[in-house]
């Protein structure tokens, strides 16, 4: 019980600030998509429409504002010390970072989900504004075949970029959470930053290639294991300002 009611907060303190960003990605990627139908007619297909507008940039830093945000939670800022708070829960700090992750990493699904459909919709929109001779009735379902980006979102039945797209959250989530704990004992915090320069890198990619997603699966695990593994040793010590603080307090 203890550990839900500390994740629920966890989620509460996520849901709006995820809410906003599907709401400013939502208008952001129509905006982008619909500017190229107009501008440039629809008789070159959708995948070509969602390649050139650079909706995949808009999720990417969408992606990237919600990690930043999340990388805030639980820092020390303002002359605030909520580390103090967190060793005195009933789950203690590490405990309490471990629902953090879980938050975080079940928000950036959320993210991806909705990203997912506002893609679907957009397509959907974008089918009926085309030429009755370029559209049929599988024109959307092929350019989420056919397009990398569109196909990460929605992978079908491509299992491994399935896979990497969970993996990806979970190492985010992870990675977000575990800023705040490693910065307040004035240490680097390795897989945030691994996560920051990584996601980029694997956001999208070129499709039939599953040993790069296996090999991206298998990095992203090892990486969240070894970070596990190093708080969890690291968990109780702390650089505390209050020497009457009691870590180990239930």
């Amino acid at each position: 019980m203890k550990t839900l009611s500390v994740l629920a907060l966890a989620a509460r303190q996520r849901v709006y600030k995820l809410l906003a960003l599907i709401l400013l990605l939502a208008l952001a990627q129509g905006a982008l998509f619909w500017r190229y139908i107009g501008g440039f007619g629809t008789a070159t297909g959708l995948e070509s429409a969602v390649r050139e507008s650079r909706m995949s940039l808009a999720l990417l830093a969408v992606f990237l504002l919600l990690f930043f945000l999340f990388c805030r939670e639980g820092s020390e800022r303002g002359g605030s010390h909520p580390g103090y708070t967190l060793a005195r829960l009933g789950t203690g700090e590490f405990g309490a970072m471990l629902c953090a992750a879980a938050a975080n990493a079940a928000c950036f699904l959320v993210l991806w989900a909705a990203a997912a459909g506002v893609g679907l919709g957009l397509c959907a929109l974008g089918a009926r504004a085309m030429p009755a001779d370029a559209r049929n009735a599988q024109t959307v379902f092929l350019a989420f075949y056919r397009s990398s980006y569109l196909h990460s979102l929605l992978p079908m039945a491509d299992w491994t970029r399935a896979l990497r797209v969970v993996v990806l959250c979970l190492a985010c989530g992870l990675g977000a959470a575990s800023f705040s704990f490693w910065r307040r004992r004035r240490a680097a915090p390795v897989l945030a930053a691994f996560c920051a320069v990584g996601a980029p890198v694997c956001f999208s990619g070129e499709m039939a290639l599953p040993v790069l997603d296996v090999c991206i699966v298998l990095v992203g695990l090892f990486a969240c294991g070894c970070s596990i593994f190093q708080m969890y040793h690291a968990y109780p010590p702390c650089d505390s300002k209050d020497p009457e603080v009691n870590w180990d307090a239930p």
